[in-house]
């Protein structure tokens, strides 16, 4: 792999791993806020890869807004 190809995928992992803390933590606030139901360990990770490849996969996406719809505001 050239130094350009690992560089892009490590810049992807971080973008990755950045907006897929940033919807956990978010939802935890909502959790907080909202009647939500408590979601074992596996069944939340499970959500947040996929809410992380969805936003991911947007152009241009605010991560408000896509979390909102999400959970239904």
């Amino acid at each position: 792999m050239s130094i350009m190809m690992e560089r892009r995928a490590r810049k992807m992992d971080k973008k990755r791993f950045e907006a897929g803390v940033m919807l956990a933590r978010m939802y935890g606030v909502a959790e907080t806020l909202e009647p939500f139901d408590c979601l074992e360990s596996k069944n939340f990770i499970t959500k947040m890869e996929e809410w992380t490849e969805e936003f991911l996969g947007l152009e241009n996406a605010d991560i408000v807004t896509f979390f909102e719809s999400k959970i239904g505001k």
